[in-house]
């Protein structure tokens, strides 16, 4: 085998390498494309619901019934976009009507899953949203620092 021969042959491998990465790196990006312009309207129709959650805190039925059909990765961004702005009432009434539609309870979940990023998806949500006053005091003990910190994060807002 001469040095030309060796050189097609380590660029034919690293061809086959490489292809499949560009490829899936151009599809995810078509599909994540795809799904945010699916995403717009639901966000949108989101943002009009909780915008009137600052005007008063009743929630329709019919608004509080979208709000629970939203895909939860969608329910999360818009109550984190959210949560980070406001304050006193309006985050007690954010966080009742985050209750109300099930995202604290499955923040909750979250929290005591076995992997430990699903840990941390859980705290972080319940330290935006308020809420797991009953499931991050155990996440004190928790094997991994970044759970243990995301969980003394949440208690500055809970010194209770």
């Amino acid at each position: 085998m001469n040095a030309y021969e060796l050189l097609r042959w380590v660029l034919l491998v690293e061809a086959l390498v490489v292809l499949p990465a560009v490829v899936l790196m151009f599809g995810h990006g078509l599909w994540m494309t795809a799904y945010e312009r699916r995403a717009v309207p639901l966000l949108e129709r989101g943002r009009a619901v909780l915008a009137d959650l600052a005007v008063s805190p009743r929630v329709s039925p019919a608004d509080r019934e979208a709000l629970r059909r939203l895909p939860r990765r969608l329910q999360i961004r818009l109550f984190t976009e959210l949560a980070s702005s406001v304050g006193g009432s309006h985050r007690t009434h954010l966080t009742a009507l985050a209750r109300e539609i099930g995202l604290v309870q499955a923040a909750e979940r979250l929290c005591a899953d076995r992997r430990w990023w699903k840990r941390l998806r859980g705290v972080r949500l319940l330290t935006a949203l308020g809420g797991g006053e009953a499931v991050v005091p155990a996440l004190f003990r928790d094997p991994h620092p970044a759970v243990r910190a995301e969980a003394v994060e949440w208690a500055g807002d809970h010194p209770e």
